[in-house]
């Protein structure tokens, strides 16, 4: 396993992370198509959140182990104890608590906990929603594995206690039900709003309370009633006796069922989630199944990582909602789908699920209003939209850009025949908007979400309107977008072509204009950088923030000034150990913790739009920014507020402590886009009709590579070394690259077993002929074993023939049968690379 910065959180082979229990403050947030689960830092459930209703409908879930056959003696006459003193002798038992400090492990799909009890029992805790698809129901697995690692037989009583009201009025109605191995609740004042608690096991006891203090209490514990008279705001509460043979293992597991739809469809539920490990099998299918494709492959493990991470934290927040396919801005916590967040969100799922990315962008366009404008958000539940009163902000362009970006990943032109409209009146509707100096111009007067057109449209008492750099930034690079579109179009629409044509003309031109304007109107004279807005009062806001990015990425900026911005972001007065300030340290408005983090914090997001900016002017602050961003989340989680794996919203700008969402939904897309199109040079420029690489590679990098990524249809593997100042590409598909190109006829990098993690492997076949491609992620050189076995044919012979690096061509190594290649090992230098070609001998 690798150690990260703190030596706290533990990376295993598969990717998943340990970390001591007294190490955590709270546990993992996993998603599925129709729950929302997030864990505490004892293992408990918080809470149960349905996407159906916009409602907690669980609150906290906790599991004790007990012993039936003792209790705790107290040195009180007889007549001073109190019923729970006694009830030891009287089919009580004692709350066990673990000997020393248990482990998390934080999977993809799903989050385990290991401690161990007195006597050698080795308990497992594994909590899990299904996660096959997008049609999952609400469903949470508190799964236990109790071991016995003793030399005696040992029973526990296990107890659940769920809180079932969640957010939901407190009037609450439960029942038990035999065949259920469980309690059936429903609100009075919503019948159909129905739970399930069940156990895999015959129960012993339940109960319907309205505390739960004997869940805590170290003292004797009284057996449960088997009363469930209580109503309102109760606890449901589940008992069963576990006899755990020496040397054996026993499972249960408890259910919790969520249906809106009434108490049928809870049933239904239910019985389908009896087989627990076959749920389980099932979501880690579907996880391992998604994560493979994309792979982003660097000499910065954590990069890679970080890459992977983003994906899963991605899968976590697609849902079903009653509107359609979504995410929304706060998943556990609200119903809306932010235009800004959904368009940066399908630029990144564009590169996993695009099928998700493309339900998502036509639902959205179909909140567009008349006049051609993209609401601020729409309700997943209800469909109302909402615009803050603002007559622009960044929805609109972001809304285009994400839908081209869509179109050219996939060159689906049935999306771009049916979405094109939308876009076309979209764009219409940004010129209109614009003033007297060419600058599209925000006239909202208010403060917050109804008087800041960006992306920091939460800052209390703030405005930033008028004419604001961030906008008109997107909002050019929309209107270019949009000439290259109607260009396509005019070849695709022969009969149109004349129209198309004079449309691209028309936006090219208008594109042109806005970008004049902005270099005329908004470049700041004094330090040749851009200014944050000019307000509606004719005041100019020079603020020097993160957000002169916005010019920089969307190729408003020169050459000079590019370089100028990308040179002062990457000081320390901007950088952390966690990425990019908001504002520098020593801005006066400077306030680290306050504000949501937008004066002074560091949101990530916003340090991978600076990775991606930086990638075409000095590499090296992308690569550090997309590491660092990354390895944020792998420090002291009882320090920084972190779970490993998950991408937390905001940092302290001092103490970089997570002090937003624990796992937001809108960085990791943009990660994984920034890695993608950043770090692993792939342009779009030219897409569908041509893909095109052209990475900027850091100082230390020598080689990258890329598998799996779906583009027009198929999926695209390349592997790119570099040799001093020219790059060789190895692809199983047609490129456009700055350097020598080698296409094969496929990827079989899944052929290849890859015994060490700290190397990553692209394998090619053409026709008789293998090239292995390995990368090492490690700051030593060292030997690394892999075996070919799946890969050739044992009986026949090979000549196998090696990379020099050091003299840029092709060495000759040794001619043998297949099985002598079965096994082999390549000595690599630190962060370097080794290529291996093996080709037919007879």
């Amino acid at each position: 396993m690798t150690d990260y910065t703190d030596h706290v959180v533990r990376r295993n082979p598969d990717g998943s992370y340990d970390v001591r229990d007294d190490r955590v403050l709270v546990g993992a947030s996993l998603g599925n198509s129709s729950a929302w689960l997030v864990g505490k830092a004892t293992g408990a459930i918080q809470k149960i959140y349905s996407l159906h209703l916009d409602e907690d409908v669980f609150w906290s879930t906790v599991v004790t182990y007990g012993s039936p056959h003792h209790h705790v003696l107290v040195g009180l006459e007889a007549g001073d104890r109190t019923p729970e003193e006694r009830f030891g002798r009287e089919g009580g038992h004692v709350i066990l608590t673990p000997v020393a400090p248990g482990h998390f492990a934080y999977h993809p799909g799903y989050q385990r906990h290991r401690f161990e009890l007195p006597s050698g029992l080795q308990v497992t805790e594994t909590l899990f929603v299904p996660h096959t698809g997008l049609a999952d129901p609400a469903v949470a697995f508190f799964a236990v594995d109790i071991h016995n690692a003793g030399a005696e037989t040992r029973e526990l009583v296990v107890h659940a206690y769920a809180k079932l009201c969640g957010t939901t009025p407190r009037d609450l109605i439960a029942r038990f039900d035999p065949a259920l191995r469980g309690l059936i609740a429903w609100n009075e004042s919503h019948p159909s709003w129905v739970r399930i608690v069940g156990c895999t096991m015959k129960v012993h006891g339940y109960e319907t309370m309205q505390h739960a203090a004997e869940s805590y209490d170290p003292q004797n514990v009284p057996p449960l009633s088997k009363d469930t008279t209580e109503k309102g705001n109760i606890i449901g509460a589940l008992g069963a006796i576990v006899s755990v043979k020496a040397g054996k293992t026993q499972r249960l597991a408890f259910i919790e069922v969520f249906s809106p739809d009434g108490e049928a469809a809870a049933r239904k539920i239910y019985e389908s989630a009896q087989d627990v490990e076959d749920w389980l099998a099932r979501t880690n299918d579907f996880y391992a199944g998604a994560l493979g494709v994309s792979q982003v492959l660097t000499p910065e493990k954590t990069i890679n990582d970080g890459a992977f991470w983003a994906k899963a934290n991605m899968l976590r927040v697609m849902a079903k909602y009653p509107q359609g396919c979504a995410f929304t801005n706060s998943p556990g916590a609200s119903a809306a789908v932010v235009g800004r967040d959904l368009a940066w969100f399908t630029t990144g799922c564009d590169y996993l699920m695009p099928d998700v990315s493309r339900a998502m962008l036509l639902r959205f366009g179909e909140t567009q209003y008349d006049t051609g404008k993209l609401p601020e958000y729409y309700h997943a539940v209800t469909g109302a939209v909402e615009d803050y009163g603002l007559n622009v902000n960044d929805d609109t362009p972001l809304f285009i850009l994400a839908c081209a970006h869509h179109y050219r990943i996939t060159g689906d032109r049935t999306f771009l025949d049916a979405v094109w409209p939308v876009m076309h009146k979209a764009a219409d509707y940004l010129l209109s908007q614009r003033d007297e100096r060419g600058l599209v111009y925000c006239t909202a007067t208010g403060e917050e979400v109804r008087g800041i057109a960006g992306w920091r449209n939460i800052i209390p008492h703030f405005s930033i309107n008028g004419a604001v750099t961030e906008i008109n930034s997107e909002c050019y690079a929309a209107l270019s977008t949009m000439a290259q579109l109607a260009r396509q179009r005019a070849v695709q629409w022969a009969e149109q072509r004349d129209e198309y044509e004079a449309i691209g003309g028309h936006y090219a031109a208008a594109g042109r204009a806005l970008r004049d304007a902005i270099n005329k109107h908004l470049l700041n004279p004094k330090n040749g950088m851009y200014v944050l807005n000019i307000d509606v009062n004719g005041q100019v806001h020079a603020d020097v923030t993160g957000d002169e990015v916005f010019p920089v990425m969307f190729d408003v900026a020169p050459a000079a000034v590019g370089y100028r911005i990308i040179s002062r972001l990457n000081t320390p007065d901007f950088q952390t150990e966690a990425g990019l300030r908001t504002v520098s340290r020593l801005s006066p408005d400077y306030t680290p913790y306050r504000d949501v983090g937008l004066i002074g914090g560091v949101w990530p997001g916003l340090s991978f739009w600076y990775a991606f900016a930086a990638a075409k002017i000095y590499p090296d602050a992308m690569a550090h920014n997309l590491k660092q961003g990354y390895a944020q989340y792998l420090r002291d989680p009882k320090i920084y507020n972190t779970v490993p794996g998950q991408f937390s919203e905001w940092f302290d700008g001092e103490s970089l402590v997570n002090r937003g969402m624990r796992l937001s939904p809108w960085e990791p897309p943009r990660y994984l886009w920034a890695a993608i199109e950043g770090a692993c040079g792939l342009n779009l420029h030219e897409a569908p009709k041509r893909f095109n690489v052209a990475p900027l590679m850091p100082s230390g990098w020598r080689w990258l590579g890329v598998r799996r990524l779906p583009l027009a249809g198929s999926e695209l593997s390349y592997f790119i070394i570099r040799e001093h100042s020219k790059f060789r590409v190895f692809a199983n598909g047609h490129l456009s690259v700055e350097g020598d190109l080698e296409v094969f006829d496929e990827d079989v990098s899944n052929r290849i077993e890859r015994l060490d993690p700290d190397m990553e492997v692209i394998a090619f076949r053409r026709d008789q002929e293998w090239l292995i491609c390995i990368g090492s992620t490690l700051n030593v050189a060292y030997t690394f074993p892999l075996s070919l076995k799946r890969l050739i044919d044992e009986r026949r012979r090979y000549r196998a023939h090696l990379f020099n690096a050091d003299l840029g061509r092709w060495i000759e190594s040794e001619t043998a049968i297949g099985q002598e290649f079965a096994d082999i090992a390549l000595r690599i230098e630190a962060q370097s690379f080794g290529l291996t070609r093996l080709v037919p001998a007879d």
